[in-house]
């Protein structure tokens, strides 16, 4: 009679560990859903509309204080968003990525190098072949704009591209799809990322301009390799901090490139 109820109690634990295990599950994928929505539907949609139509039908242009905080106070929104859910991951990856830093900041800068040897070629074909990137274009331009303008890209690069950027296309689709292969995982995360960032070239209207979108998928492939690799999502904003940091400094040592973008504008 004990051995019975002894039986009948762990298979009733059993039962509701595998429920609680479910349940946690289901409510991760409703978070994950939840920050989709509001990356792709609401912060590089319906923002966009938005600010499309301000600019179209108010005095509020691109260059005046109230467009640049609207636009500004869309991105922090969408920020804190990631940062509340994923509050508990970005935490723990925190303490992961302290416990070897050196090492794991050595292979941050090795996946970076790797990334820039074969950009550097490829962005020497695509100008060989004449094909100019609108997205870094439009980056110079706006950086070009004011001192608030450029806090605003220094914000974009430095905080929100590494933190949403990377629990989208990595610590969300990447890892979703991984469970179904690594093939699609990888094809689904580097195509999107280019996509989004290739998106001022395919709106330019220029067939020629959208094979930039290739100088996005080197970066892409590395984040995503790191994310595996590491396990970690702080990982892969780390090189994503790294190459965007970069990208920041040559524009305050390279005012030129910010200038001409201006003068192509």
């Amino acid at each position: 009679m004990t051995d019975a109820k002894t039986g009948r109690a762990d298979r009733s634990k059993e039962w509701i560990e595998r429920k609680d295990l479910i349940m946690k599950l289901w409510n991760s994928w409703k978070e994950d859903r939840g920050i989709l929505l509001w990356y792709f539907l609401g912060y590089l949609l319906l923002l966009s509309i938005l600010l499309a139509l301000i600019s179209s039908f108010t005095p509020w242009k691109m260059e005046t204080l109230p467009y640049l905080l609207l636009y500004f106070l869309g991105n922090v929104l969408m920020l804190c968003k990631v940062i509340l859910v994923k509050r508990e991951e970005l935490s723990d990856g925190i303490g992961r990525a302290f416990r070897r830093p050196f090492r794991n900041f050595a292979y941050i800068l090795l996946c970076n190098l790797l990334v820039y040897l074969i950009n550097v070629p490829l962005a020497l074909l695509m100008q060989k072949i004449g094909v100019t990137n609108q997205n870094q274009m439009e980056i110079f331009g706006i950086f070009g704009q004011s001192r608030a303008w450029q806090f605003v890209v220094i914000f974009l690069a430095l905080i929100f591209a590494p933190v949403v950027e990377e629990t989208v296309f990595r610590g969300i689709i990447f890892a979703r799809l991984r469970q179904r292969g690594r093939l699609i995982a990888y094809a689904a995360s580097m195509t999107l990322f280019s996509l989004v960032h290739g998106l001022a070239a395919i709106l330019s209207g220029k067939p020629r301009d959208m094979l930039a979108i290739m100088v996005y998928l080197p970066l892409s492939f590395m984040l995503c390799r790191l994310y595996e690799k590491k396990r970690n999502i702080l990982a892969s904003m780390g090189l994503h901090f790294l190459n965007n940091g970069i990208a920041v400094l040559l524009m305050y040592l390279m005012p030129e490139l910010v200038k001409l973008s201006q003068k192509a504008g």
